[in-house]
């Protein structure tokens, strides 16, 4: 691999340079591994037949989108209506025309969040509710009676 010339050329000393770069870096052979992809914000569809999924959980700490597929605008809301109290994180989405999504502020602790559309509050198929952490969910009752 290298004659006796090379000894004192600076040739073996950028060999072994050059081959602990390699093998710091994972060099070599083998398939190359794909960056990580951070993972999108948990997401309820509305539709014209209602929300989907209706009850979500995610995690302390990440957002939740809402899209609007349907026709007309929606208003998500927390519980209670008309108060909207339990769940400030959702109130700061804006009204939802047809086509457009929004954003939670994230959800900074262990709570079932009641929601609603408050263009049409008393709708069921507009009711839901996002369990963030290890919350326990709102009963079926308690998610129509508000």
């Amino acid at each position: 691999m290298f004659s006796k010339t090379d000894i004192g050329s600076g040739k073996i000393e950028t060999t072994l340079v050059a081959m602990a770069l390699v093998a710091a870096c994972g060099g070599g052979g083998g398939t190359p591994t794909s960056p990580s992809l951070t993972t999108p914000p948990n997401t309820v569809t509305i539709t014209s037949s209602g929300l989907e999924p209706r009850d979500l959980r995610v995690a302390v700490g990440t957002q939740t989108r809402f899209v609007n597929n349907d026709t007309r605008p929606h208003e998500i809301r927390s519980n209670p209506h008309p108060t909207h109290g339990d769940c400030p994180e959702i109130n700061d989405l804006s009204t939802l025309q047809p086509g457009q999504s929004g954003l939670t502020r994230a959800f900074t602790r262990e709570i079932a969040c009641g929601y609603h559309d408050n263009l049409d509050d008393t709708n069921r198929a507009w009711r839901g509710q996002i369990i963030v952490g290890g919350a326990s969910a709102i009963s079926e009752r308690d998610l129509y009676t508000y």
